[in-house]
């Protein structure tokens, strides 16, 4: 296995920092995050300056939900790569779930900064929205991040969901069916045509 020879490399280059980030990251594909946190921090306390090692580390505590330690990290990250658009995305998010909205909002609007055409921040906005409880501003997002990216199957997904919370069923539907065609093995299509059609009745599958 893949892994059990990344635990032998880090026996034979304990002091390597890239050793120990490829074995977290075999630890965080297996959704071993704790393991995976593990391998990140002797990581970062072997190369304290790396921008990436923090991230990975601040994902896996975002995934566990450990919310305000990966935002420092993220925040720390950002000092080291001050330029990088997909940081200060992921600082959003982490900000967004903590209720953060203001500096969650200032985050995204620095990423479109550094990467205009972005359709992952602006999806990410419409998230930001979403738990502000703003569904139509929610919606605008995400359809402007699938106008950026028609291929952006999460933006599908999500924006299907809003516009059933907003009551426009048939438009969820057809965004639940793009998603099913762009991803035919979608859960999320298939199980939210299948509720759509057994609430509804009349709208096709």
């Amino acid at each position: 296995m893949a892994i059990d020879r990344l635990m032998r490399a880090v026996e034979l280059h304990p002091e390597s920092a890239v050793t120990h980030r490829q074995l977290g990251e075999a630890h965080e594909q297996l959704g071993d995050l704790a393991a995976a946190a593990a391998c990140y921090q002797r990581a970062l306390s072997l190369k304290a300056d790396s921008a990436h090692i923090h991230c990975c580390l601040a994902r896996v505590l975002y995934r566990g939900g450990v919310l305000q330690p990966a935002a420092e990290l993220y925040q720390r990250a950002l000092k080291l790569d001050p330029n990088n658009h997909q940081i200060y995305n992921d600082l959003g998010l982490v900000l967004t779930d903590l209720g953060n909205f203001g500096a969650a909002t200032e985050a995204f609007r620095r990423a479109l900064i550094l990467k205009r055409d972005s359709a992952q921040v602006r999806a990410s906005l419409g998230y930001l929205f979403e738990r502000k409880g703003d569904l139509i501003s929610a919606a605008d997002a995400y359809r402007d991040a699938i106008r950026h990216d028609p291929n952006l199957t999460a933006a599908y997904a999500d924006l299907g969901f809003v516009l059933y919370g907003l009551g426009e069923i048939s438009e969820a539907s057809n965004c639940y069916r793009r998603l099913q065609r762009l991803q035919p093995d979608s859960a999320i299509a298939a199980a939210n045509l299948a509720m759509i059609h057994l609430l509804e009745g009349n709208l096709p599958l």
